[in-house]
């Protein structure tokens, strides 16, 4: 990887997470081409920068800022790993101990909880 704005894998094969960044870039594979920060902002602020002309809705979205729609994963990016694969695309990363979306839980202690649906779609 050569851009702080690309994503990749580390093998150099396809694999399901090829165009999704955080547990392939959080978790060490690209440490030279990428600072963590750098990481967050590729899965974050600037899709949302991207796509805030062309869908209003993401002006609100990537940064954790007053007045801003936030959803938060908490992470330990020395345990990071992404575990999909071909066969196996849902497969949950180790490493993310906690996410809340709209102010709800939907992992807590790394369990998901399936009862819960805070987020809200986003359409064009």
């Amino acid at each position: 990887m050569t851009s702080p704005a690309s994503s990749s894998c580390d093998n150099g094969e396809t694999s399901p997470l090829f165009h999704w960044l955080p547990s392939s870039e959080l978790g060490g594979i690209e440490v030279a081409a990428l600072t963590l920060m750098q990481a967050i902002a590729n899965s974050s602020y600037i899709p949302a920068k991207e796509l805030g002309p062309h869908i209003p809705q993401f002006n609100t979205k990537g940064r954790l800022q007053v007045g801003m729609d936030a959803d938060i994963t908490v992470f330990d990016p020395k345990t990071v790993k992404a575990n999909a694969t071909w066969d196996d695309v849902a497969a949950l990363n180790d490493g993310f101990q906690h996410t809340l979306v709209n102010g709800v839980f939907i992992l807590k202690d790394g369990e998901i909880d399936t009862e819960v649906l805070p987020g809200q779609q986003i359409r064009r």
